[in-house]
């Protein structure tokens, strides 16, 4: 996903991402993978590089990984809480140690970003009493959202001379 620059909001193919994997593997290079976009996607579907990896096989699977997500980027557009995660996987044990010493040097975020960290993290399930409004509520947000970004991306391409691709990432059309 390339959602670093406001109108790019494209989100990588499978195709793509094992294109990626592969430079990686042939130069050794250790992955980053910024999937704090992934509840924003409605276009497409969206594919972790962990997934991937995995379902690649063999050399592939073995490669170190780190994955982000943050709270700030979410559905619900809680911009300015900062709460969020790296997923490392498979470090080499000396990588691994400097990362833990580093992580022991950092504060770690506020109650309220811990408890929306949670919140992201287990949302309520089919069966809970809050899940009917909480789908609810969720389907809303994302017709809007996917609304706006096909307004936008038809009002773009309205204009002489302007090309806009179609919108994957709907974050950035959210009314504060």
């Amino acid at each position: 996903m390339r959602p670093d620059r406001l109108f790019v909001l494209q989100v990588l193919t499978r195709e793509n991402m094992e294109e990626i994997i592969k430079f990686a593997y042939t130069r050794n290079l250790f992955l980053l993978a910024d999937e704090v976009y992934q509840e924003n996607i409605v276009c497409k579907p969206f594919h972790s590089f962990k997934k991937v990896m995995h379902e690649m096989g063999a050399p592939y699977s073995s490669m170190e990984l780190a994955s982000f997500l943050t709270c700030s980027k979410g559905w619900a557009a809680e911009c300015g809480l900062r709460a969020g995660y790296v997923e490392l996987v498979r470090l080499q044990p000396r990588v691994a140690a400097a990362f833990s010493t580093a992580r022991a040097v950092m504060q770690c975020p506020s109650v309220l970003g811990q408890c929306i960290l949670d919140c992201v993290m287990k949302p309520p399930a089919p069966g809970e009493p809050s899940y009917p409004l909480f789908a609810e509520e969720l389907g809303e947000i994302q017709r809007v959202l996917t609304e706006r970004a096909e307004t936008a991306y038809e009002t773009f391409n309205s204009i002489p001379g302007y090309f806009c691709n179609p919108i994957d990432v709907i974050e950035f059309f959210v009314e504060y």
